[in-house]
């Protein structure tokens, strides 16, 4: 089950960890290039709240990168391309506004490999210092697959046990 439709898993199944890294990377590079490509206006053109605005939005464009790269840095294969929003401020320069990370829930063939997975899942979600709702909608969604998860190994535990178990006397001291 997948969160979202913006990104296709297939395509970065066949990437080691280090080239997902360094493709985030070389795309976080490229967006800064742009940033400091754009027109400049001396801060002797802007206003005082035209400044104040550039500062605000040049703390909204840190926040929100660190906020999806924490997503991508723990999600591995869970997790996809970091796609933002963005908006223009005063001097011209484009500035992140939004973001999103989309986070793949994969059942496993096991109740252990899906517990694992989860795990990951779960996370990736919860990573950023301030998980925002559709985080926690993430890590809850994976939750319930976690839960399941348990419970259907516990079950196949305890069938195994009976099964082992039928007709034999266990003592049993208190």
């Amino acid at each position: 089950m997948s969160i979202t439709t913006t990104f296709n898993p297939y395509i970065y199944q066949f990437f080691s960890e280090q080239t997902k890294n360094t493709i985030l990377l070389n795309n976080l590079s490229k967006d800064k290039r742009n940033l400091d490509s754009s027109v400049n206006l001396s801060s002797d053109e802007l206003s005082d709240s035209e400044k104040q605005d550039i500062s605000d939005l040049q703390t909204a464009d840190r926040k929100i990168r660190a906020h999806e790269l924490a997503h991508i840095s723990v999600g591995g294969r869970f997790a996809g391309g970091v796609s933002y929003e963005y908006q223009t401020g005063p001097d011209n320069k484009q500035y992140a506004i939004g973001g999103e990370v989309p986070i793949s829930i994969v059942t496993g063939k096991t109740p252990d490999e899906t517990i694992g997975n989860m795990t990951q899942v779960i996370a990736a979600a919860l990573a950023p210092a301030d998980p925002s709702a559709a985080d926690k909608s993430v890590a809850s969604t994976a939750s319930s697959y976690m839960q399941k998860a348990i419970s259907d190994k516990y079950k196949n535990n305890n069938k195994v046990l009976n099964e082992t178990s039928v007709n034999k006397f266990i003592p049993v001291y208190a």
